[in-house]
């Protein structure tokens, strides 16, 4: 009886901090540049004080710290915080961002997670001309639309290239109007219109 008495009190001398930490970014897929903006809340059991880390970690094995903060905690009370974290070419690919709470001796006291957002450098949408054949000397009709991984219409700027000869940059902002104009002495046979993007948000 003695020795299972004393082993009650040794537990209770040692209690577990739960904590609930929740870290969500503002959206389900970036464009190389765009800013992901993240908020975290965390709640505990017990009062806290130590610090706060965020790590991303990426399909492509790419992982590394980005956030740390100090961070006092009263018991039971919410906190939220937020950050930003720009989207960059080592990050292509799957990613989530991990909580970490530590101490003032750097250990682990609770960690927990994002869920999984894209990084891409591939835009979306498509672009016609207003004719399949067409006479020296006329004008060729582009048009359409470009969107970001996010569905948001892309800003930047679009290479316009003509049998692998750039002709034109044009500033776009979702939706795409040009007019390439056809040499009069244009060889006949088949041509070919290749639009590259560049910017802030490819």
């Amino acid at each position: 009886m003695r020795a299972f008495l004393i082993f009650l009190v040794m537990v209770s001398m040692f209690p577990v901090a739960y904590a609930t930490m929740q870290v969500t970014a503002d959206g389900e897929a970036y464009n190389i540049d765009d800013e992901i903006a993240l908020n975290v809340t965390i709640k505990q059991d017990i009062s806290f004080k130590g610090f706060l880390k965020l790590e991303l970690q990426c399909s492509n094995s790419s992982s590394f710290p980005f956030y740390l903060t100090p961070l006092a905690v009263e018991q039971g009370v919410s906190q939220a915080l937020s950050t930003r974290l720009p989207a960059a070419e080592s990050m292509k690919g799957e990613c989530t961002v991990q909580t970490l709470l530590t101490n003032g001796n750097g250990n682990t006291v609770e960690q927990g997670g994002s869920g999984k957002f894209l990084v891409s450098n591939k835009l979306s949408g498509g672009l016609h001309l207003d004719k399949d054949i067409y006479k020296a000397g006329e004008p060729v009709f582009i048009s359409g639309t470009v969107h970001k991984a996010s569905g948001k219409p892309f800003t930047g700027t679009l290479d316009i290239s003509f049998d692998n000869k750039k002709v034109s940059s044009i500033p776009v902002l979702g939706q795409v109007t040009y007019e390439l104009h056809l040499a009069d002495n244009e060889q006949r046979g088949k041509h070919y219109i290749h639009v590259g993007a560049q910017g802030s948000n490819t």
